[in-house]
């Protein structure tokens, strides 16, 4: 079930000292701060927050809210139009054969200049059990998926988020055995993502799940995901927001 709600105007961050992460290319400049207290996150399980491009409203699904919708088959990519004068979406298109498979299709995100969709499946083969793939969009239709051969792993890798540097990839990596998720970055390096490193306490949960990255066009800056942490909850799975910046490695 997915919900929607104008986005709740949030208190000032207090910026905490820079904390070094396990990645080099990843700094917090904030603690997790649970993000729309009651609202966004209430009660129950809010996972994979995204934002309209003004930031005016917020879209989140939860996976145990009374209500939700049923399903049968494989998850598939849909796109709607929208007007936004009006903020009404059109009639939901299934994006086909060239980007879904037999399998399933979760979590898309479109990168800021509109090109390049990003998406994980278990349909396309790959390295693990989803992976994490790339569609390029031309002429007005997105192209053949291409794997993230760099990035995708043995294990579960879904979620995908690109930081404000456009390149930079944050997703969600879940080995078979494990009993929950974590955070991953993979930085850019000479032309394409370097090799995924676990991300810190400052963000992944020990023990727990924590998925569902996503970044609003308003505050390049933030890092926005869900997990539980004990010392800051509003329900089982909440969406926390996190102060970052990106350094880059100095040449050598």
């Amino acid at each position: 079930m997915t919900s929607g709600h104008p986005v709740p105007t949030l208190s000032a961050v207090a910026l905490a000292a820079v904390t070094a992460l396990t990645s080099p290319c990843l700094r917090f400049t904030s603690p997790a701060e649970l993000y729309g207290n009651g609202r966004v996150s209430p009660e129950f399980s809010e996972i994979r927050i995204t934002f309209n491009p003004d930031g005016t409203s917020v879209l989140w699904g939860s996976t145990n809210r009374p209500g939700g919708p049923g399903g049968s088959g494989g998850d598939d990519l849909y796109a709607a139009a929208v007007d936004t004068a009006t903020g009404r979406y059109g009639e939901a298109r299934n994006l086909g054969p060239r980007v879904n498979s037999a399998g399933d299709e979760w979590a898309p995100v479109v990168s800021a200049d509109g090109a390049t969709l990003l998406f994980a499946t278990d349909g396309r083969g790959g390295k693990g059990l989803h992976d994490l793939f790339v569609s390029s969009r031309e002429k007005g239709e997105w192209q053949e998926p291409k794997p993230l051969e760099a990035v995708n792993g043995p294990d579960e890798d879904f979620d995908g988020a690109f930081l404000s540097d456009g390149h930079t990839l944050v997703f969600t990596r879940r080995r078979k055995d494990q009993d929950g998720a974590d955070l991953y970055v993979a930085p850019w390096r000479d032309g394409h993502n370097a090799t995924p490193q676990r991300l810190g306490p400052e963000v992944n949960a020990e023990k727990g799940w924590n998925l569902g990255p996503a970044t609003h066009p308003g505050e390049p800056g933030f890092l926005y995901f869900s997990s539980h942490r004990s010392e800051n909850t509003a329900g089982r799975l909440d969406i926390y927001r996190v102060g970052y910046r990106i350094e880059v490695e100095a040449t050598k």
